[in-house]
């Protein structure tokens, strides 16, 4: 906003201060304005660019701070391998975790270099497996339900099992696929700069 602000001062000031012919020289408050109005066009933008650098190497802090107790987390220190640990507490200065062997372990927040969370991120691709077996395993009762299951005097029964494994086969397999292929992603929520 500040710099299309100036940058329109600037233009106007370019051109209502324009000499008349080319043997004339702007006068010196319009050369004054000019110069302020350049300089502040230069001012915006570098003030813009340092906010911009400033929130892009600002670490999510706050976002740790943040964390349910008990997260599982897996924590980089610097010079050290990641391990993985369970969060405890964390402040402005220090992160608290609980080891696998059940030990308490304060790191200070300046020897942090990485915090990675894990979710959980279930499978389409299980799913569709797990649909198409499904269907395969579903339509095989089915048509073994039409072909060898008396229905005499009645076929309500035998009508009902055959739609049940053609439709809640299926369906069941790609549910469990779902589920079953799951995986656990890591999250960097913090990373030092």
């Amino acid at each position: 906003m500040k710099s299309t602000l100036s940058l329109t001062l600037v233009a106007s000031l370019l051109l209502s201060a324009g000499p008349v012919s080319a043997e004339q020289s702007p006068r010196p408050i319009a050369r004054v304005l000019e110069r302020e109005a350049t300089r502040l066009t230069l001012d915006a933008e570098d003030t813009a660019l340092r906010v911009d650098e400033r929130q892009q190497s600002t670490p999510d802090w706050p976002r740790v701070k943040r964390l349910p107790s008990e997260t599982k987390l897996s924590v980089t220190v610097k010079g050290e391998p990641s391990r993985r640990v369970r969060f405890v507490a964390a402040d402005e200065f220090q992160l608290v975790v609980r080891e696998r062997t059940g030990a308490q372990r304060t790191i200070l927040r300046s020897d942090v270099a990485e915090i990675a969370t894990f979710e959980t991120r279930n499978s389409p691709s299980g799913a569709v497996t797990g649909a198409l077996v499904g269907v395969w395993a579903g339509s095989r009762i089915a048509l073994n339900l039409a072909y060898n299951s008396p229905c005499q005097p009645s076929c309500g029964g035998v009508t009902t099992a055959m739609l049940l494994s053609a439709i809640g086969i299926p369906v069941a397999g790609g549910l469990i696929g779902y589920h079953a292929f799951a995986r656990s992603v890591a999250v960097v929520i913090y990373h030092a700069q």
